[in-house]
């Protein structure tokens, strides 16, 4: 609520909701503006997040049994701006959900980037602004999460007040080439994942569509394929690179190649799982 306490109302199996303020330890009040529900311990049970009003920051409402208080005790600090939108996604594969935060400026002619919050576990979390989210203002009202590009991550729609709606698309099962293939060049293909996975680059000539739970869709056909060396992603990076040379034949033109690789976890296999498709016409 904006100017008063947090409330809960149950349902009482029948329909009818009553406010039960008894779900608080503390009496919980400010000027919100926002709010999502996920479960941010991993305990089972939602947990709330708040946000409002400037120099309130964010709040992190810890479920304990149908009892919240605040996490920590605090609002989660440094938070300038207004947040308008709360938005919950596991964008990084810990299973975990992460906090982003639409806002917008308390003032006339500042800036409002849309915050990252990495949750660290045990309801902790980290400002992931400009490593992973980047520091542009937008004055976004409004947040949607969905699989936008089909590749099996989570990906962010900002609807904002004075620009056209943007989309963050989740790099972590992307396939990317900067450049498009010209023949007689070098080819940069780039595969997202995480630090210590590698990628089996794959690289075809007509594409195609197979389900292989739990994996994902290898997306090229099974008969026109070739799989290359295994690149690794190094520490400190989320990030493969690897240079294909494109022969100079002019029969290649306008010719066209796809790109997937698959990414293996060697320490938690069940994180293995096929890239999106990138499909490219030789130049």
């Amino acid at each position: 609520n904006c100017g008063s306490e947090c409330r809960v109302y149950l349902n009482d199996g029948k329909g009818f909701f009553k406010d039960s303020p008894s779900s608080f330890k503390k009496t919980i009040s400010g000027y919100f503006f926002a709010g999502a529900l996920g479960d941010l311990d991993g305990d089972g049970d939602p947990d709330v997040v708040v946000g409002g009003m400037s120099g309130l920051g964010c709040g992190v409402l810890r479920n304990d049994k149908g009892v919240f208080s605040l996490a920590g005790g605090v609002f989660i600090p440094g938070l300038r701006h207004d947040t308008r939108d709360i938005a919950l996604l596991d964008f990084n594969h810990d299973g975990l959900p992460d906090i982003v935060l639409g806002t917008t400026p308390r003032y006339m002619n500042e800036s409002s980037p849309n915050v990252l919050l990495v949750n660290m576990g045990n309801c902790r979390f980290a400002n992931g602004q400009g490593r992973w989210l980047q520091p542009k203002s937008m004055e976004t009202w409004a947040l949607k999460a969905a699989d936008f590009d089909g590749d099996g991550d989570t990906d962010l729609a900002a609807m904002n007040r004075y620009s056209a709606p943007q989309i963050y698309f989740s790099l972590q099962r992307q396939v990317f080439s900067p450049l498009y293939p010209a023949r007689g060049r070098s080819f940069e293909v780039r595969f997202y994942g995480r630090e210590g996975q590698s990628v089996l680059p794959l690289l075809g000539f007509a594409e195609g569509r197979h389900p292989l739970p739990p994996y994902g869709i290898f997306r090229m056909d099974l008969n026109s394929f070739v799989g290359m060396p295994m690149v690794s992603i190094p520490s400190n990076s989320v990030m493969a690179g690897m240079s294909l040379m494109v022969p100079r034949d002019p029969v290649l033109a306008g010719g066209k190649i796809y790109l997937q690789g698959l990414v293996v976890d060697p320490k938690k296999p069940e994180l293995t799982h096929f890239t999106s498709l990138d499909k490219e016409i030789i130049q």
